[in-house]
């Protein structure tokens, strides 16, 4: 017997026979053997036919991380490298059909091993019609079911849902005028295009599936997805009154990007005093850009699609899946304690780096005080909301990578949920640290690797997908290091990384 089998065979009879404590060393074992470097072993095909022909061997614990094997390995097969592994996993569809419908009609079915056998089934669009048959009444959620659904669809001819599907499609119900903006944007596209955005929605959709199975099997999993996020708190008193003016009170720190000359206020907008550069003032904010109204920025089509939807149904998504927080132990409410406690300005202003919709920029204007904090990020739409619900905070348009204040200028910066959607995120790091006064905060929260190469693949997925990244946790202490800060708190719960950087003093002179 090659040793390659052996290793397989003598893996999968260790992981049947595992214990629950275990179960966990056991199934990574079983993962090294067949699944290694994200593509099938030579051996995979062969697990797969004895997977199936023993399924109704071990616990729910062992069905649904064999289930979830499985599908990594119809999804991740490649025909010519290792040839018949999705078939081998196809042969064995009607086999965990069944196991399936009799699972989920139980009375307290193990939602793992539901959510495992859907991920590992929706690999299979061209066996939709009897799939969908024989799910049809099973008590699923509406979430589930959808997503479900949504990967065995096919692209259809004429309107088809872009971008409009992910996590789940129950959370995308458009009006008729979104829809009627929707269908015009899709009309728009070459066929290859519309292709390629519908491959990448499914794609996105298998990770999120086989990512919430294999949370549910590891961490946990909440009660309810999606559910909207607590508010924000409230700021005391009556609300602030607007800025004066589009520097507002700052405008000693802030600075023309391209020559980093001082600003003066000039209807409509600014000056810089050293190189002419004019900047416009629009809806309630200064654009720093330079560019054309509505040009350049960083939201894509159909923006307000998306911001209705962003905190009740994306962002906590997107913490779920990549920061491995099935659980909802990251809270927002923990979020916002964190910026609460550990955002110390230093005699200066407080940054609010990519701000968004300012869901962040309120606690910090909460404890800092809405005349000290300003906002930047180069979303217009982001910012139009901003500035309607905190028209005391003074907010810019510019960019994270040149960042339009004079050196050590700011008290503190905080970064939220945003470094790892930038494009350079060394550069952010470099100018924060230019910009930070000695002894100010840098509050960050972001993501890191997962350990475990099963979830590592959803997160990859998730990356490429959505245009983010993660960060190796030394890595990201170095760039810090290089800026100038040091780390003083950090925290790693699931796969997030909060942490806090302070500016090092210069050194002093004789």
């Amino acid at each position: 017997m090659p040793e390659s089998q052996g290793d397989a065979e003598l893996e999968f009879a260790a992981f049947r026979r595992a214990a629950a404590a275990d179960l966990p060393d056991a199934f990574a074992a079983l993962v090294r053997a067949v699944w290694a470097a994200g593509r099938p072993t030579a051996r995979a095909a062969s697990w797969a036919r004895k997977a199936t022909a023993n399924l109704d061997e071990g616990s729910t614990a062992h069905q649904a991380r064999t289930a979830v094997l499985l599908g990594l390995l119809a999804e991740t097969a490649d025909p010519a490298a290792a040839p018949g592994v999705r078939d081998a996993v196809r042969e064995g569809l009607p086999n965990w059909l069944s196991l399936l419908t009799a699972h989920a009609a139980r009375p307290a079915p193990d939602p793992a091993l539901t959510l495992a056998l859907l991920y590992l089934l929706a690999h299979f669009p061209e066996d939709a019609a009897t799939l969908l048959d024989r799910t049809r009444h099973l008590p699923l959620t509406a979430e589930d079911r959808s997503r479900f659904e949504r990967c065995l669809a096919r692209r259809p001819a004429t309107d088809p849902a872009l971008g409009r599907v992910w996590p789940t499609p129950a959370g995308w119900t458009l009006t008729d005028e979104e829809r009627a903006t929707d269908r015009a944007w899709a009309a728009g596209l070459d066929d290859a295009t519309a292709a390629a955005f519908w491959d990448k929605d499914t794609r996105s959709l298998l990770a999120y599936a086989g990512a919430k199975a294999y949370g549910a099997l590891t961490v946990g999993l909440s009660p309810h997805e999606p559910s909207p996020p607590p508010a924000a708190p409230a700021a005391d008193g009556a609300a602030p009154p607007p800025a004066a003016g589009p520097l507002g009170r700052h405008a000693g720190v802030i600075r023309c990007p391209a020559c980093r000359g001082r600003l003066t206020e000039e209807a409509p907008g600014a000056r810089c005093t050293a190189c002419g550069a004019r900047y416009a003032a629009r809806r309630g904010y200064l654009d720093l850009t330079g560019a054309a109204d509505g040009a350049a920025d960083v939201i894509a089509v159909n923006a307000p699609m998306y911001l209705p939807r962003y905190e009740s149904l994306l962002r906590p998504a997107f913490l779920r899946v990549h920061g491995l927080n099935w659980h909802d132990d990251v809270s927002v409410a923990a979020e916002h304690r964190y910026l609460a406690e550990h955002v110390a300005p230093a005699g200066g202003p407080v940054l609010d780096l990519a701000a968004g919709a300012g869901n962040w920029t309120r606690t910090l204007a909460r404890t800092a005080g809405a005349g000290q904090v300003i906002a930047l990020d180069l979303a217009t739409a982001m910012l139009d909301r901003l500035t309607a619900t905190l028209p005391g905070v003074l907010a810019l348009r510019g960019s994270a990578t040149e960042l339009p204040f004079a050196d050590a200028s700011l008290g503190a910066v905080n970064c939220w949920n945003a470094l790892q959607a930038m494009d350079d995120p060394g550069a952010a790091i470099r100018e924060v640290g230019r910009c930070l006064r000695p002894g100010g905060t840098f509050t960050v929260l972001t993501f890191r690797p997962a350990p475990d190469p099963v979830y590592r693949h959803f997160q990859t997925v998730i990356e490429e997908c959505l245009g983010v990244r993660s960060f190796d946790p030394d890595a990201l202490s170095a760039a810090l290091a290089d800026a100038g800060m040091t780390i003083r708190h950090l925290a790693d719960p699931g796969t997030f990384l909060l942490l806090t950087a302070v500016r090092a003093a210069p050194p002093r002179t004789a």
